[in-house]
């Protein structure tokens, strides 16, 4: 018969597994009861993340669809073999966390954003996927009975993002309005409700956007309507590219007539460049286009940072200035079967890429030739020398400086009759919000 261990030996001996993180079963049967159900969770898979804050951010940031996040994910745990019925995820999950954690993820990016000096706003139109909840009555001998359904359809919707800038100059998206109209009070109210949201209606001291009359209106536009509603005025900083772009809508139009629609040009030479497959001609033996002055000369970090239409654009032009002979230098043979960019009539960059690239495929004798080289001219003279110098200067202070460059080229192009006086009125209705851009440099603009 086994003697008990004494009193003093048991106590020691519990404290020895206390130290060494052993569990005491209550009982025998309590004991087998939980070594099966270890055996039973080291032969289970590892469970899927029940936070799934990672997914939700890859998924957000790259706009997958729920489907398409618990797609690629399930076919990662299966690659890795820790798929199964506990590792399955779906869609139910992942919404759920898109929303937890895309709040989590908004508050803290716009919490330390307050106090704002600078904000700036876009307006633009997009195709927005819409759903909507309809309700069918279906009569039948029985009776009539509602039947309800979610819709999906797309639509066109107006919306307005909205930027601010702290007092360090780092920019902050805040968020993105939907517009039920798109006159300038309603979205003058939606800017200042953003000021109201990050506190910024006592500390703003600049308010950006581009140079349309709507925004820039006297007495009706958006910078004046947010003015009234601080009760002070504001430093206004236009885009000088979309005056840039401006002055070239206006001389096409006097070049090539009106525009037939959004996507559809009735001119001679709009007609050439609607399609799809213009660019795909062959380039011939063009005459190039010499001017005294070359462009600005960009460094690799600031190409970098263009979009695929301005890189274009910078090559197509000195494709134009240099002759047939660029495209033969190596690197830039693929730029004659490159794509100039999708046409829309909102989007004058890749018109002019599309102009440029026509005159390298258009002999001398074709018909209409001298009015596409006198928009090519332009386009190089002017245009492109405008913007790429706007694209290198992006200093607050070069502004005027590239302002007064552009009114230059302007004087110095050759213009036909009363055609010069039209460009500058393009320019010249916005010259008192652009002094109010920098005041020390106004009396630049007092000559022009």
């Amino acid at each position: 018969m086994e003697e008990e261990p004494e009193e003093g030996e048991e106590e020691t001996e519990r404290q020895r597994m206390e130290d060494q993180d052993y569990q005491f079963p209550s009982n025998p049967s309590s004991q087998s009861t939980q070594s099966s159900t270890a055996e039973d969770e080291d032969s289970m898979r590892e469970p899927a993340p029940k936070r799934l804050e990672s997914l939700s951010a890859v998924a957000s940031r790259y706009h997958l669809t729920h489907t398409q996040a618990v797609s690629a994910g399930n076919a990662s745990y299966e690659d890795l073999g820790i798929f199964g019925p506990t590792t399955t995820l779906d869609q139910a999950k992942l919404l759920r966390a898109r929303i937890t954690f895309g709040d989590l993820r908004t508050e803290d990016r716009l919490g330390p954003a307050k106090k704002n000096v600078a904000v700036s706003f876009d307006e633009r139109i997009n195709d927005t996927v819409v759903r909507e909840t309809v309700t069918t009555s279906v009569t039948t001998s029985r009776g009539s009975k509602d039947t309800t359904n979610r819709v999906q359809s797309a639509a066109k919707e107006e919306h307005c993002p909205v930027v601010m800038y702290g007092p360090d100059g780092k920019e902050v998206y805040i968020e993105t309005h939907k517009l039920e109209s798109g006159v300038a009070p309603v979205l003058a109210d939606k800017v200042f409700g953003s000021l109201e949201k990050q506190e910024s209606e006592h500390s703003v001291k600049v308010v950006g956007s581009d140079s349309c009359a709507k925004n820039t209106g006297a007495y009706a536009g958006v910078a004046a309507c947010l003015e009234l509603g601080l009760g002070r005025p504001l430093q206004r900083v236009l885009c000088l590219k979309h005056t840039i772009e401006l002055v070239w809508h206006r001389f096409f139009k006097k070049v090539d007539g009106k525009t037939k629609g959004p996507t559809t040009l009735d001119g001679p030479i709009g007609k050439k460049i609607c399609n799809n497959f213009f660019y795909y001609e062959p380039i011939v033996d063009f005459k190039p286009i010499n001017l005294t002055r070359s462009l600005p000369k960009l460094s690799l970090d600031v190409v970098k940072k263009m979009s695929e239409d301005q890189k274009y654009l910078y090559r197509i032009a000195q494709a134009v200035m240099t002759g047939s002979e660029y495209f033969q230098v190596e690197g830039q043979r693929s730029l004659a079967t490159a794509s100039p960019g999708k046409f829309h009539n909102a989007r004058w960059i890749t018109l002019a890429n599309r102009i440029l690239r026509l005159y390298c495929s258009t002999n001398p004798h074709e018909e209409h030739y001298k009015e596409l080289e006198r928009m090519v001219r332009f386009l190089i003279d002017v245009y492109c020398h405008a913007w790429f110098d706007v694209v290198k200067n992006t200093s607050f202070l070069d502004g005027p400086r590239c302002f007064q460059r552009l009114v230059a080229s302007l004087n110095t192009f050759k213009f036909k009759e009363n055609e010069l006086v039209e460009m500058k009125a393009c320019i010249n209705q916005n010259r008192q919000f652009f002094v109010h851009l920098c005041l020390p440099l106004s009396h630049i603009f007092a000559r022009l």
